[in-house]
């Protein structure tokens, strides 16, 4: 799923059902990219199997801080 904010930020979700981690019911993987094409921060979200937010893992990029994909 993709999303736009603002002028310059575009926001791309991918949602992926729980296999193995106990109490959780989906997860839901968060990029944001510049209006060049680079990735800012991405992030995990988890959600319990009634649908309740679990907690927040941020992915960082590589050691620079921003790369292209």
């Amino acid at each position: 799923m993709q999303k736009k904010f603002g002028q310059t930020f575009y926001q791309f979700e991918k949602i992926v059902p729980a296999t193995h981690l106990h109490g959780q019911a989906k997860a839901v993987y968060v990029k944001i990219f510049n209006a060049k094409g680079e990735m800012l921060r991405m992030y995990k979200d988890s959600y319990r199997i009634d649908g309740r937010f679990l907690h927040r893992r941020m992915l960082k990029p590589n050691e620079t801080g921003i790369y292209k994909p």
